[in-house]
């Protein structure tokens, strides 16, 4: 999934510069594909792309 790759680079890389993130519009079916598939959201998700 292309689009939640691209979520995950951004708020990644927002949380690198302590930017707070917050994903809006999203409907429901998008939702619950980046719930599932991103990493950002996931425990310790970030930490571990950002080598933390």
């Amino acid at each position: 999934m292309i689009g939640v790759s691209a979520i995950d680079k951004i708020v990644i890389k927002f949380h690198e510069n302590d930017i707070k993130t917050n994903i809006i519009g999203l409907n429901p079916a998008s939702k619950s594909i980046v719930d599932s598939i991103a990493l950002f959201n996931k425990p310790s998700g970030i930490s571990e792309n950002i080598g933390q």
